[in-house]
C-alpha cells in the first residue's frame, strides 16, 4: 500500500509514524524503489517508531542538531527523527515526531529536546526551511508557535474529530497542507505538504500505455441495443466470406468505440503487479477529486482502492499455492525489491553459513523464520529474538 501511494504520487519525502519497526525489519525488506529509508525505531518495547522515505534525487542525511540535550537520560525514548535535506539548492531541516498517548517520559522532556534542536538549527543555518511534522496526540504544541514563530498548516481533523497529526513550517506563505484519505489502511488521514516554488522533476522510466474499456452495465446495454438495430443485410447478401468478415470486424469496432468509452492508462516499470490498469485509473481519479476539493468522494474512492489492492494481492498469493521453489523465491525477491542477481547464497562464505546454522541449532528460541529471513535478505539474524 505504501509503495503504491509513494510511486503514484511521486512524493519527495514521506514521513511515517508508528512504524512498529524492530531490528527484525531490515531495510532491504521494507525498502521502496527509488527511495532511501531513514528510521528511528522505538527501543526496548514494541510499537511506536518513526521513519522517512526520501526520493533518491534529494540529497539527505541524518541530522542531530544537539548532541547533549536536557534530560539526557530519557532522550533515547524520544521519537524524533531529524533529517537535513538539500533540493534544488535549498536546505531543509525536517523532523518526524511521534509523541505517544502514554509516554515513558515527562512531556517537558519532549518539548525541551525539540526546542533545543530548533535553537541549534537557527544558530547554524538561520535561512534554512524548517518542517516539523508528526503525531503529537495531546501534547501542547503552542511553544512552536509562540517561541519559534512556526505555523501549523493542517486545518482539518486527522483522526475522527481530533487534530492529532500536525505540520509546522517557518514559511507558511510557501507551503500548503492537504488532508486526504490514503490507500493505506489506517484510522489516521494522510497529509500532503506541497510547495509552489519547487516542482519535482519527472522520472525517466520505461512506460507502457494500456487501453481500458469502461464495461459498466449501461455501456454494455447500449452496445447490445445498437448491435440489435444495426442493418446487416448488405453483409448477408454477399457470397465473399473474406469481405463479410472484414466488414463485420470494421462495423463491430465502430460500434464498440461509439458505445463503450476507452480510457488510456500508463503503467510504469516500477508499478507493482497488484496495481492493475483499473487501480491506476482510480488512483488518477482520486487525485483529480482531491485537486477539486471533493475530499469526501476521494476518501470513499480510497477505501475502494484499498479493497481492490488487497483482493489483487490475495489473488497473486493464491497463485503460488502450487508453485515450485523457483517461483516462490522469485516472488520473495520481487516483494523485497531484489533482482535475481542479488541472490544471497553467493554472498556468504561457508564458515559464516556454518556459524549461523550452528547458532540456530543450539538456540532455545529457534524459529524457522530466522532461516527464511537469512536467505531472503542476506541479514545475519544471529541473536535476534524473533516474534512468536
Amino acid at each position: 500500500m505504501l509503495k503504491t501511494e509513494l510511486t503514484q504520487g511521486n512524493y519527495g519525502i514521506a514521513l511515517i509514524v508508528e512504524t512498529w519497526f524492530t531490528e527484525q525489519h531490515i531495510d532491504s525488506v521494507i525498502s521502496v524503489s527509488n527511495y532511501t529509508l531513514f528510521r528511528r525505531d522505538r527501543l526496548n518495547r514494541k510499537g511506536g517508531g518513526v521513519c522517512a522515505y526520501v526520493r533518491n534525487d534529494i540529497t539527505c542525511c541524518y541530522c542531530q542538531p544537539v548532541v547533549h540535550k536536557p534530560n539526557a537520560s530519557c532522550t533515547d525514548n524520544l521519537e524524533i527523527l531529524w533529517l537535513e535535506c538539500n533540493y534544488v539548492g535549498i536546505t531543509y531541516y525536517i523532523a518526524c515526531c511521534y509523541h505517544p498517548p502514554r509516554p515513558r517520559y515527562d512531556n517537558s522532556a519532549f518539548i525541551e529536546a525539540l526546542s533545543a534542536d530548533i535553537d541549534a538549527i537557527n544558530l547554524r543555518h538561520g535561512h534554512a526551511i524548517i518542517i516539523i511534522a508528526g503525531d503529537f496526540n495531546q501534547l501542547n504544541t503552542e511553544f512552536l508557535v509562540t517561541d519559534y514563530g512556526l505555523i501549523q498548516t493542517v486545518d482539518q481533523p486527522t483522526h475522527g474529530d481530533n487534530f492529532l497529526d500536525k505540520v509546522f513550517v517557518n514559511l507558511p506563505d510557501v507551503f500548503t497542507a492537504t488532508v486526504f484519505k490514503s490507500v493505506i489502511k489506517t484510522k489516521h488521514l494522510a497529509i500532503v505538504l506541497s510547495s509552489a516554488t519547487a516542482a519535482a522533476p519527472q522520472l525517466q522510466a520505461t512506460r507502457r500505455k494500456i487501453r481500458l474499456y469502461d464495461l459498466r452495465c449501461h455501456h454494455i446495454d447500449k452496445l447490445r441495443y445498437y448491435l440489435g438495430v444495426c442493418d446487416w443485410s448488405d453483409l448477408l447478401s454477399s457470397n465473399d466470406v473474406s469481405f463479410i468478415y472484414d466488414q463485420f470486424v470494421i462495423r463491430l469496432t465502430q460500434l464498440m468505440k461509439f458505445c463503450v468509452p476507452i480510457k488510456t492508462v500508463t503503467l510504469g516499470y516500477k508499478d507493482p503487479n497488484f496495481v492493475t490498469p483499473l487501480v491506476k485509473l482510480l488512483l488518477r481519479k482520486r487525485y483529480r477529486l482531491r485537486r477539486q476539493g471533493r475530499n469526501n468522494e476521494a476518501s470513499q474512492l480510497a477505501m475502494q482502492i484499498n479493497d481492490m489492492i488487497a483482493h489483487n494481492r490475495q489473488n497473486n498469493l493464491a497463485k503460488l499455492v502450487d508453485a515450485g521453489s523457483k517461483q516462490l523465491w522469485a516472488a520473495v525477491r520481487k516483494t523485497a525489491g531484489q533482482s535475481h542477481s542479488n541472490t544471497n547464497l553467493h554472498q556468504h562464505s561457508p564458515d559464516n553459513m556454518n556459524a549461523f546454522f550452528a547458532n540456530v541449532a543450539t538456540n532455545t528460541s529457534y524459529d524457522c523464520r530466522a532461516v527464511m529471513q537469512y536467505f531472503s535478505t542476506g541479514a545475519d539474524t544471529t541473536g535476534c529474538a524473533l516474534p512468536n
